[in-house]
């Protein structure tokens, strides 16, 4: 979580308390740790959502408002509904987004910056087993992406990406194979479950920066550009 939070602190160029984050998931999804400890570790205020789960938009965002949040997750099933919304409040002070979970079109996130040019939009990936994230990418419109979907970006700092075939060789640029997880966001395993660990957490053959590597059953490919080398995720 250490290194998790640190390397958000850093594609976000900085959480202070100036800052104020809103937590609106349930602690048993692993987004939470994100909107509690992201702001808690640097300094930053929390804001609780008032209701349990996000039931009306428009409350919401009035909520975003209220409470000048800068920093968040934005579920991406809401994401453009927040958008628009948004667009037409004043005092607006979002300058901190968090979106993943699902592929997040191009065309939605180039929306976001029409509520400031200058926010920092983070497009993560991971599963629970890898500490929420393990790979990230800090979004620009600038950024020489060819297709519509957002890549999921390079691993975090000190995680890596293995980009392997059925028989664990690793696959070229450009060619699709499962995504391999090793480095310090890798868990211990599944508590009192022995059998699911052994199939999923198996020795890392690739690097010393973790015991195991995590076999996360995700397909994707490394891209063509190598400016920004972003891992592409299909599902």
């Amino acid at each position: 979580m250490n290194n998790f939070v640190h390397a958000f602190d850093a594609y976000f160029e900085g959480v202070s308390s100036s800052d104020n984050f809103l937590s609106t998931t349930n602690i048993s999804f692993d987004v939470s740790i994100f909107e509690l400890f992201l702001p808690l570790v640097f300094g930053a205020s929390l804001v609780l959502y008032h209701n349990e789960l996000i039931r009306d938009i428009l409350d919401y965002t009035d909520y975003i408002v209220k409470h000048e949040i800068t920093g968040l997750y934005i579920p991406p099933n809401i994401l453009n509904e927040v958008y628009f919304l948004l667009k037409d409040k004043k005092n607006l002070k979002i300058d901190k987004l968090l979106v993943g979970v699902e592929a997040i079109k191009k065309e939605t996130l180039d929306k976001y910056f029409l509520l400031n040019p200058n926010m920092h939009i983070v497009n993560g990936y991971g599963p629970t087993e890898t500490t929420i994230c393990c790979s990230a990418l800090p979004y620009s419109k600038d950024l020489p992406i060819e297709t519509d979907i957002v890549p999921i970006g390079m691993p975090l700092f000190n995680d890596h990406i293995y980009i392997l075939d059925t028989s664990k060789k690793l696959r070229p640029v450009g060619l699709a194979g499962e995504l391999y997880v090793t480095g310090n966001g890798v868990g211990a395993g599944y508590i009192n479950n022995e059998s699911e660990t052994s199939k999923n957490y198996l020795p890392n053959i690739f690097d010393n920066s973790s015991e195991k590597m995590y076999k996360t059953g995700d397909i994707g490919k490394w891209n063509e550009d190598r400016n920004y080398k972003s891992c592409w995720q299909e599902r």
